[in-house]
């Protein structure tokens, strides 16, 4: 099972049960059914909503009043099923969504931008990697850390590398690629 937890709206979220989306204080409650089974559920609250990832290539959203939106404003789908990547992250900082993208045909990866609101991503930024595994948001900038052992920062205009891991010549970080 995948799970995350975000804070939104004054209340603590959790992603369970494979698809229910979970809500306290005091004790849990469903909020909703509506998210699939066996994928990750990856949240981060922008704005007045709480943006959550779901079979890989989209991302709901729900209000303030807990109703969820599957389709329509403030939902986003990333291509389809038949996507050759995976979703590694979501993140927000004041003003944009960022999201990352690994790719699993050994193609090159993504982070994309997103404002919340439009039907397709911002602006997208190819990565000399197949793909960024993490981010943190710091003092506004996304700070990621890419298949190559590369730890990069927004610059405004683009990732730039900021410092590596100590890896050997032509190896790689273990199950970097994995699902």
């Amino acid at each position: 099972q995948y799970s995350d937890l975000e804070y939104f709206n004054g209340t603590l979220y959790a992603t369970g049960g494979n698809t229910t989306l979970y809500k306290t204080p005091g004790t849990w409650s469903s909020v909703s059914t509506s998210l699939n089974a066996n994928t990750p559920h990856m949240m981060t609250a922008y704005g007045d909503r709480l943006y959550i990832t779901d079979l890989g290539y989209k991302i709901y959203s729900l209000n303030t009043s807990d109703s969820l939106a599957t389709s329509g404003s403030n939902t986003i789908t990333l291509g389809g099923a038949t996507n050759t990547f995976n979703l590694t992250f979501i993140r927000s900082s004041s003003n944009r969504i960022w999201i990352g993208l690994l790719g699993t045909a050994g193609g090159k990866g993504y982070v994309y931008e997103w404002d919340g609101v439009s039907s397709q991503v911002t602006r997208s930024y190819r990565l000399q990697a197949q793909g960024a595994l993490a981010c943190v948001i710091k003092d506004d900038i996304p700070w990621i850390i890419d298949t190559n052992g590369r730890l990069l920062a927004w610059n405004g205009a683009t990732f730039v590398e900021k410092g590596r891991l100590p890896l050997v010549r032509d190896q790689f970080l273990v199950n970097a690629t994995a699902t």
